[in-house]
């Protein structure tokens, strides 16, 4: 497991510089400039359409920039595609499950591990590498709420399982940078709590970078929250700087201001 090197914590794994993306006359992303720290949970926050999947989709390379640069580990990220940069840690979840149904839980891990290795399951069907992923991939499951459901075909769990497989995946390929786009969408207060406390047992072993609408879970576990607006970064600071932010309440006019009210009051 990728753990941050005493002082680290302060040196940037992820940097976006003025970072810009445009769909034909639209721009999506606006002049976007910020640093993930090894070891810290960053959030990211904002309304729908803000364009917090784009950037996600520009750092992990599904996209690339109009404008500025990525950079990752200390290098212009611009020549690497998105199995390269999964390769080098920068690993990422789906608002939407991109495993395979039909295997069965343990096997999805596995291929997991395989990948970031840069193998392919096939290649190695039968040698001593995949028992050494599935052993990895038991021992992932061994300590989360999926522990004896690793013969279970995929299809068979819940959705709200489902989506926790979807972060174990991404654990298991030991990611110096971890980017969780929604993981709570869908899921039920227990099913929350129980990926939140997976995510805090996490924290500090590698960078992750958390967008959720739900707002609690975002201000328990991240130690910094960015905040999108239009395209555009309009706070980047501790949680209890931006709950008071005038321009984060402006943006948050409606349901989830009052989210920002409660959170307040909480910490009061």
């Amino acid at each position: 497991m990728n753990r941050p090197l005493p002082g680290a914590e302060a040196q940037p794994v992820l940097q976006l510089d003025a970072v810009d993306k445009r769909f034909g006359e639209v721009d999506v992303i606006r002049g976007v400039s910020l640093d993930v720290r090894a070891g810290e949970c960053l959030g990211l926050i904002g309304p729908n359409g803000a364009g917090k999947t784009t950037l996600f989709n520009l750092i992990s390379g599904f996209l690339a920039p109009s404008g500025g640069a990525v950079r990752y580990l200390g290098r212009d990220a611009s020549g690497l595609d998105v199995a390269q940069r999964a390769r080098l840690g920068l690993v990422r979840t789906f608002q939407k499950s991109l495993l395979f149904g039909s295997m069965n839980v343990r096997r999805n891990l596995a291929l997991a591990v395989l990948a970031r290795a840069g193998t392919g399951y096939r290649w190695w069907r039968g040698r001593a590498a995949l028992h050494e992923a599935e052993a990895r991939a038991d021992d992932w499951l061994a300590r989360s709420p999926l522990a004896g459901l690793g013969e279970q075909p995929l299809a068979a769990l819940s959705y709200g399982q489902q989506r926790l497989v979807d972060v174990l995946v991404g654990l298991a390929q030991e990611p110096r940078v971890l980017l969780l786009d929604e993981p709570t969408a869908g899921l039920s207060a227990g099913e929350s709590e129980q990926l939140a406390a997976l995510l805090a047992e996490q924290r500090g072993r590698f960078a992750m970078v958390l967008i959720s609408h739900d707002v609690d879970i975002v201000f328990r576990l991240c130690e910094r929250i960015a905040v999108l607006d239009l395209g555009q970064l309009i706070a980047l600071d501790t949680p209890a700087r931006v709950r008071r932010h005038d321009a984060v309440r402006a943006a948050y006019l409606g349901a989830q201001a009052g989210d920002l009210d409660l959170l307040q009051a909480q910490a009061a």
